[in-house]
């Protein structure tokens, strides 16, 4: 990474070629072929780089680097004026952000900070060893209106609902 970022590129890819031959599958490795890819795009080896990038998503396609390769791989397919698979990669990744499932896992995450705060944390006061709960209702109401903006969790609507309003009524 660091002579990538000096724009050592050519000692880059050495030493990167030699940790994707020693650590085969790993996740060195594929991190490690996905920064050879980018070496070759931020030179201006588009073709190279695409290859590269194909190459690392038929060999791993369920990698946790998987959206980076995609995002990588459209931009150098943009770079070669080839819009179209640019597009196609992009809308792909537009098309799993909108999606139901996306969306319910949003919603959740939403629950789950809204939940934290409405919970609270314990705070020490300054007696010693006693501590008090402190709990932020205007956050919590802030994630459930968030949640309930998203309008795929009909199952939590009533118990969020009766949540937000007693966050309101805290406030």
């Amino acid at each position: 990474k660091e002579l990538i970022a000096s724009k050592k590129y050519r000692s880059a890819q050495e030493a990167l070629t030699n940790i994707i031959k020693t650590e085969k599958s790993s996740a060195l490795a594929q991190e490690a072929w996905l920064l050879q890819a980018r070496a070759l795009h931020l030179q201006d080896s588009q073709l190279k780089a695409i290859a590269e990038l194909n190459s690392f998503l038929t060999r791993f396609p369920r990698s946790r680097l998987r959206k980076r390769a995609l995002h990588l791989l459209a931009q150098a397919y943009h770079k070669t004026k080839k819009y179209k698979l640019a597009a196609r990669i992009t809308r792909g990744e537009l098309e799993e952000v909108a999606s139901d499932a996306y969306r319910i896992k949003l919603a959740r995450l939403y629950l789950d900070l809204g939940d934290q705060a409405y919970r609270g944390k314990e705070v020490a006061t300054r007696s010693p060893g006693k501590t008090r709960t402190v709990r932020d209702y205007q956050k919590a109401s802030g994630f459930y209106t968030s949640a309930l903006a998203i309008k795929v969790l009909a199952d939590l609507e009533a118990p969020v609902r009766m949540h937000l309003a007693e966050c309101q009524a805290a406030m």
